[in-house]
């Protein structure tokens, strides 16, 4: 199984080394209003992209660094995925996500 590493461009090709043959990618922007110090979570749904098995990417959009403790994905399916942020403070944050379907 191939990697990306920090700096390297991510291309249709990388992500048919790490997940075979892609047949699907969508993406988007969510904004989270957090509660300091606590993981608040908001959901993406409706997606249709094509696929057999998904994966999900997520980034903030932070001008701020070491503010934003944590950001992850979880509950990823053919439909849609959930964004956690962990912040230390309440600042409203932009998560830019990027949903991947694929067969192995």
């Amino acid at each position: 199984m191939a990697g990306i590493l920090a700096g390297q461009r991510l291309t249709a090709h990388a992500l048919r080394e790490i997940f075979g043959n892609v047949q699907g990618i969508t993406v988007g922007m969510v904004t989270i209003t957090p509660t300091p110090n606590t993981v608040t979570s908001e959901v993406v749904s409706g997606l249709t992209t094509q696929g057999d098995n998904f994966a999900a990417f997520v980034t903030a959009n932070t001008s701020v660094p070491g503010i934003v403790e944590m950001i992850s994905a979880s509950g990823v399916s053919a439909s849609g995925l959930t964004v956690n942020v962990l912040r230390t403070n309440s600042t409203t944050t932009a998560v830019w996500w990027m949903h991947v379907g694929y067969s192995s």
